[in-house]
């Protein structure tokens, strides 16, 4: 009686390693896709971070405008030492008045800029309506940015006076985003 031997030799046919490598690649496509999904959901937290202090700065700023207004009452001529306090009149509007430190835009990193030297990324406007009449103001503030970066890098052209209608309707669409905050403002009478 013959034997045969079968010899069979250590290693992987062609399917086994095409099998391998096709796992392989799945798992790599979804590694890359959830880093870029990583990268997207990191930078739209930088932008809402970066807004919602920016939203923050413009309150305190306000509060700081409201030690100012120390005679009671509706009319503005109550408020004529405050620089941001002037018309409350449930309008959104971008304020103005205040010291050269104290812009409407911000950069990318929420520093304040007049947009000459760095470009505008976030503005902010202001609403101020009566809480209590005369004696308690009620300030609404929303910093605004685009949503994604896209082309434009996120750069907004004005965020000055005459287009806090504007960006109330495109905060409607797609393209704009928005952080809002509130606070109260109560006169004080001198002391």
């Amino acid at each position: 009686m013959t034997r045969f031997r079968t010899h069979r030799h250590g290693g992987f046919t062609l399917i086994e390693v095409m099998v391998a490598l096709t796992v392989i690649a799945v798992g790599a496509l979804g590694i890359f896709s959830l880093h870029g999904a990583t990268m997207r959901g990191n930078r739209e937290a930088r932008q809402l971070s970066i807004a919602t202090e920016r939203s923050h700065a413009w309150l305190e700023r306000l509060h700081q405008d409201g030690l100012r207004w120390n005679q009671q009452g509706a009319p503005a001529t109550t408020r004529l030492n405050t620089r941001y306090l002037q018309a409350v009149d449930s309008v959104w509007r971008a304020p103005v008045g205040g010291p050269v430190n104290e812009q409407v835009a911000a950069d990318y990193q929420g520093m304040d800029t007049d947009g000459a030297l760095r470009p505008n990324v976030y503005c902010t406007h202001t609403r101020l309506s009566w809480a209590i009449p005369g004696e308690v103001i009620r300030a609404d503030v929303r910093t605004y940015f685009h949503k994604d970066e896209g082309n434009s890098r996120g750069m907004i052209a004005g965020c000055g006076v005459g287009v806090e209608a504007d960006v109330t309707a495109a905060l409607l669409g797609p393209d704009l985003r928005a952080v809002y905050a509130s606070t109260l403002i109560r006169w004080r009478p001198l002391q």
